[in-house]
């Protein structure tokens, strides 16, 4: 049986499949280990906080189909203000789902496999030289976990 990952956002109410080469999950803990004065060799260090999660989604080939993430709606994403969920009339962040293998999925820092996200910044080079007609342009995106 073959493994497939899959990657679909939800923004405004409707799901796109977005699809792409890879999926880069990363956190960053706040690690304090600041050496002691006069003390030679390691010093015991503290997690005191982390950073939310970010998944840098690359290889995103944005097609026209139906149900597929496309230049409009990267640009809806990028362009889309959140303040928070005590922000008056702002709707809520994006839904990001990720399922591997036959049953597994991705959960974020709160466990839920429903990821709210915010987009944090994207790449679209577009190659205006190389071919035309058939050309679909392939970029990256970074989302970031939100409460």
């Amino acid at each position: 049986m073959a493994t497939t990952t899959r990657v679909k956002i939800t923004f405004n109410g409707i799901t796109y499949r977005v699809m792409c080469n890879t999926v880069t999950i990363s956190g960053k803990k706040s690690v304090n280990v600041a050496p002691y004065a006069n003390i030679a060799g390691p010093v015991e260090g503290q997690t005191l906080a982390f950073e939310n999660l970010s998944f840098n989604i690359g290889g995103i080939h944005l097609t026209d189909g139906a149900g597929t993430l496309t230049w409009a709606v990267l640009k809806d994403l990028y362009k889309h203000i959140y303040e928070g969920s005590a922000g008056v009339g702002t709707a809520g962040p994006a839904i990001l789902n990720i399922t591997y293998g036959a049953t597994s999925a991705v959960t974020g820092l709160e466990s839920s496999t429903d990821i709210k996200v915010l987009m944090k910044s994207f790449t679209v080079p577009i190659d205006v030289g190389a071919t035309r007609d058939g050309y679909i342009p392939v970029g990256s995106m970074i989302l970031v976990e939100t409460s």
